[in-house]
């Protein structure tokens, strides 16, 4: 859990400004080395709503334990919760980590269509991987690259009912119009740390392998 506090004048203790937390929860979640690479990539860095690990695991807990058989999600997919949001020096440039409870079964995921370079990795019977990366456009002034890289886990969460670890999982979600770093395995490996901090903070039950990197076949 994110603790802030500093001492006001009068020695009591005060809630920390809200950038400070978000930048405790980012590093707590992606790691102290990860915001230090953000830094490297942009010029300067806002911190945005990030909920860290604790509050991620309490919405998607909640989330994933209202799932019932034979009835539908009363979404396609529940809202998502913001585990560490970073923004940089340009209008809508960001580096996201977003996870949510999704009405996918691992075996209906496909990789991404649309312009851009999709692809899926199935990782293990619990985890799925999927990315779509769109260049930077040819003769668009100061465009850069976007990423969108997605994780699909097998979890099932205490008190849930049994068929919501094959109907529906949860889903991590990190997008990149910040850094236009083409890499898949960069961001997968950012966005694999968080997922397993936070399959262990769910307390899954049937213990999914969530690996540290991708595979190597992953560049």
């Amino acid at each position: 859990m994110v603790l802030a506090f500093a001492l006001s004048a009068c020695g009591k203790p005060v809630p920390a400004e809200p950038t400070a937390v978000f930048r405790a929860a980012c590093e707590e979640s992606l790691s102290g080395p990860t915001i230090t690479w953000l830094e490297r990539r942009a010029s300067t860095l806002s911190f945005r709503l990030s909920r860290g690990i604790d509050g991620t695991r309490d919405r998607i807990s909640k989330d994933l334990r209202a799932w019932k058989p034979g009835v539908a999600f009363p979404w396609t997919d529940t809202g998502s919760v913001s585990m560490c949001g970073v923004g940089g020096p340009g209008h809508g440039d960001h580096y996201t980590v977003e996870y949510r409870a999704t009405a996918d079964a691992l075996d209906m995921i496909h990789a991404p269509g649309g312009l851009g370079r999709g692809s899926l990795v199935r990782v293990n019977d619990d985890v799925v991987l999927t990315a779509l990366w769109r260049p930077p456009m040819e003769g668009v002034a100061d465009d850069i690259g976007a990423g969108r890289y997605r994780v699909y886990v097998a979890c099932q969460v205490p008190g849930a009912d049994s068929g919501q670890l094959e109907r529906a999982p949860l889903m991590g979600e990190l997008d990149d119009t910040l850094t236009n770093e083409s890499s898949a395995r960069i961001h997968y490996t950012h966005l694999l740390h968080s997922t397993r901090l936070l399959v262990e903070a769910l307390g899954c039950t049937n213990k999914p392998v969530v690996p540290a990197e991708p595979p190597p076949a992953v560049k």
